[in-house]
Parts: C-alpha cells; structure tokens; sequence
C-alpha cells in the first residue's frame, strides 16, 4: 500500500500495486477473523480449549491462553481494520491532489 501511495502521488500508474495490496489486506484480516472464530468455537461453543500435550492435562490453563489469543486476534483486527481506512485515506488524498513539481 505504501508503494501505491508514492506511486499515485508521483503521479504513475498504480493498478499493478494497487491491486496486490487491497488482495493481501483482505487476506490478513480474514484469517485473523478465522483465528479468532476458531478459539472463540474452541471457548464458548465446544468448551473444549485448543492445547496440545503436555498442556492438555490442564484445561483451565488451555482457557486462559485460548482467551488471551481472541483478546490478541480483535486487538490486531482492529489495528488492521484502521491501518487499511488510513492507507486508503492517503492513497485518495494523493490522488485528488495536483501533481508535485
């Protein structure tokens, strides 16, 4: 996205980084999506916490992590979420703007 910033500010054609960038960002933020489904499933739907062993014997610990990582996962969909509205709020503000001398 940053490419494609420069790029339209410079005043050069952006379809072939543009496109790349909108393509991975929707990517990311549907995989923390998954993510955060999985261990949300894994907490208040199966109650059955996703560890492996040795810490399979402990289930209450297998809770705790699986909730610190749906904490992590919409902390980091939010960020995500906000780094792609100021991307996009850049790419458009060089776009309207008059070509640099």
């Amino acid at each position: 996205m940053l490419v494609s910033i420069y790029l339209v500010k410079v005043k050069a054609r952006t379809g072939f980084t543009l496109g790349p960038a909108i393509f991975m960002i929707i990517t990311t933020l549907a995989a923390l999506l998954w993510e955060i489904w999985i261990f949300v499933r894994a907490v208040f739907v199966t109650r059955v916490p996703l560890m492996k062993p040795p810490l399979k014997a402990y289930p209450a610990i297998g809770f705790i992590f699986n909730g610190v990582f749906i904490i992590v996962g919409v902390v980091l969909f939010i960020l995500g979420i906000r780094m792609a509205i100021m991307s996009w709020r850049a790419y458009a503000k060089f776009r309207a703007a008059p070509a640099e001398a």
